[in-house]
């Protein structure tokens, strides 16, 4: 009994004492025992950080705030330049003994926002509590880096994966930063996929062959297998060309595969020239629509593809495979008279397509204007304008739908030029092959078909033109007389049109004027609707303005 007692009283006596060592250290003056003064002494009894108050005075650090943006007062730490007696009421544990207030932590130090961080000699942030160098700031260790990495003195962020966005070949795992088409962006498979971005990219480039890798995505060439970059074999999978290697292509059914020499037709990958039919394996070709139809512009292709056929050369199976002609008995060649075609490249030198779908050889200046073109001498104008060009519709090679493609079109004559129908005049009237203007009481349609730039729309009849309207000549002006625009000042080239005077009365010296400054009025008057500028006798008229005259004294 009394050994048992002896037991039992040994470890209530550790126990005892392990209670008073708890005690001890969880006080908050335990860790600044040396800075203990009687003003700490009358505090010591203060709220822990984390305990419930409502006045800043019940807690030990004098500062009872918000929790977390909360409504919940805590006692909590002071933030730099909060006041301060000992280093623990400080979040940066730095209580200034001079002003006792808390100091901004050094790199490294304490911290709960970035504003407890001195940040005044370079970029530093408040990092799961403790102070650390942004990325660009100069480092003398991995320790002091946000991101755990300090190269060549520099915090950088941690080396990018193969494919991943980055700025300089120090970024990436591979060493390596290059450019990237903002289509060949990957998926983990490897394949491509468009990249979030369209602008021009850099991105990490690609492990070689035999590194060692995660997924398909990270090999430059070839497919990740046992978690090395592998070279592929005839018959392995494949998404994209560049996962097979040695010559072998991706065919069409996602398995590598070698091509014997000259046996790919056209727009199917290929890794050299010898392979195509076409004898060219490019990345930049002249696409087709639905149709046939060769695009405006070139186009690159991410990976390089079997061109068209020439003219001249074997291999096609139907006009698609041929770059401008068509496909006869397997050679590509240009369309001949009567062939059928759908735009004009189609045809042989000289001739056109015609709406009917049919190549044929216009005799020189024989197409009016609007008829389809390919070189100057075939249009009466003397114009084919290539600028200009007009989508023309054309039946298909199987008769089933119109199909439009633009070409070049004959343009029409301006006065004085060919004609063949009126439509072949811009202005006037064709007569006797020529595009003229109308005379007075001379068929129009227009005002630009007349000499004197006026057309009666109910008689289809050149009529005179009054004052200020415009004019060509002085016979198409009731005044008799054509003059350059008053806006046009100190001669030169004018962009306003010649303009018909109007006129004045003629008085004879003793004739009484218009009014007591010797003005004279122009005399209009209006008959049967029209406005005639002068008497009713125009041998009288003359151009105005007319100079003043003063009444005799």
């Amino acid at each position: 009994m009394l050994s048992f007692l002896k037991i039992r009283g040994s470890l209530l006596a550790l126990a005892l004492l392990a209670i008073q060592v708890l005690a001890v250290a969880a006080s908050p003056l335990a860790s600044n025992v040396e800075e203990l003064s009687p003003a700490l002494l009358t505090r010591a009894r203060g709220k822990y950080v984390g305990s419930r108050c409502t006045t800043d005075s019940e807690c030990f650090s004098l500062n009872c705030a918000r929790t977390n943006g909360t409504s919940k007062l805590t006692c909590q730490r002071q933030p730099a330049g909060g006041k301060c007696a000992t280093n623990v009421n400080c979040v940066s544990r730095q209580c200034d003994g001079t002003t006792r207030t808390c100091a901004l932590s050094e790199l490294l130090g304490k911290c709960s926002s970035k504003g407890d961080c001195d940040t005044s000699q370079s970029d530093v942030d408040c990092v799961n509590g403790v102070c650390l160098l942004q990325e660009g700031g100069r480092c003398s260790s991995d320790t002091s880096c946000a991101s755990g990495h300090c190269i060549d003195h520099t915090c950088r962020t941690p080396p990018l994966a193969p494919y991943v966005f980055c700025d300089e070949d120090s970024d990436c795992l591979s060493k390596s930063c290059v450019f990237l088409d903002p289509r060949q962006c990957r998926n983990l498979d490897g394949s491509y996929t468009g990249c979030a971005y369209s602008e021009l990219s850099y991105a990490c480039a690609g492990y070689p062959l035999g590194h060692s890798c995660a997924s398909n995505v990270e090999c430059s060439v070839g497919t990740c297998k046992s978690g090395v970059c592998s070279e592929s074999q005839v018959g392995d999978q494949c998404l994209e060309q560049y996962q097979c290697t040695g010559g072998a292509l991706c065919g069409s059914d996602n398995k590598c595969y070698r091509p014997a020499n000259g046996t790919l037709s056209p727009t199917t990958m290929c890794n050299s020239n010898a392979t195509c039919t076409s004898g060219r394996c490019v990345d930049v070709i002249r696409n087709k629509d639905t149709q046939g139809v060769n695009s405006l512009f070139d186009t690159y292709v991410p990976a390089p593809v079997c061109d068209y056929l020439k003219n001249g050369q074997t291999g096609c199976k139907s006009f698609k495979d041929c770059s401008t002609g068509l496909c006869k008995d397997g050679t590509c060649e240009p369309g001949k008279e009567d062939d059928r075609c759908i735009v004009n490249y189609m045809c042989d030198a000289g001739f056109v397509c015609g709406t009917d779908g049919v190549c044929s050889k216009p005799a020189p200046a024989s197409l009016s204007f609007g008829d389809v073109c390919s070189n100057a001498t075939q249009c009466v104008s003397g114009v084919c304008d290539s600028s200009l060009r007009q989508s023309i519709g054309r039946p298909s090679f199987d008769n089933t739908q119109t199909v439009y493609h633009v070409d070049p079109t004959c343009q029409g004559s301006n006065t004085g030029g060919a004609c063949k129908v009126q439509d072949d005049c811009y202005d006037g009237q064709c007569v006797n092959g020529v595009c003229s203007l109308s005379p007075l009481g001379g068929y129009c349609q227009r005002l630009g078909d007349c000499i004197s730039q006026q057309c009666d729309g109910p008689s289809n009849a050149c009529v005179l033109t009054s004052g200020f309207g415009t004019c060509s000549s002085d016979e198409g002006c009731f005044s008799g007389d054509c003059v350059e625009s008053s806006y046009c000042i100190g001669g030169g080239g004018c962009d306003f049109p010649p303009r018909c005077a109007d006129c004045v009365l003629t008085l004879d010296e003793e004739e009484d004027t218009d009014n007591d400054n010797g003005e004279l009025y122009n005399h209009s008057q209006i008959q049967d609707g029209v406005e005639l500028d002068c008497d009713l006798n125009a041998s009288s008229a003359r151009p105005r303005p007319r100079p003043r005259r003063q009444r005799a004294p």
